[in-house]
């Protein structure tokens, strides 16, 4: 469904889409999920434990999967109460 939705909005250039925050909001766990499957996909466990610069693959693909999807988040808060701010601003003048 995530996928036939972003389709449809490409093919009809509905590029606000892709920077509201219910996308923002639906894509975050989206790239954990991806991320720590990447990881978990592998039967065998030495690519789990494979080494690139002194730490193993599951830190380093965890530390950046859950940076990107924390930061998301962040960036969606932010948003909406930055957006809730300006309501307020509106009331009251």
């Amino acid at each position: 469904m995530y996928f036939f939705t972003c389709i449809k909005k490409l093919k009809s250039e509905d590029f606000e889409f892709f920077f509201s925050n219910n996308f923002i909001l639906i894509s975050s766990p989206l790239f954990m999920f991806f991320g720590i499957s990447m990881i978990f996909s592998f039967v065998s466990y030495k690519v789990q434990e494979t080494e690139l610069f002194g730490k193993t693959l599951m830190i380093i693909v965890g530390t950046y999967i859950n940076y990107i999807t924390y930061s998301l988040f962040l960036l969606f808060a932010y948003k909406e109460y930055k957006s809730a701010k300006q309501i307020e601003q509106l009331q009251n003048n």
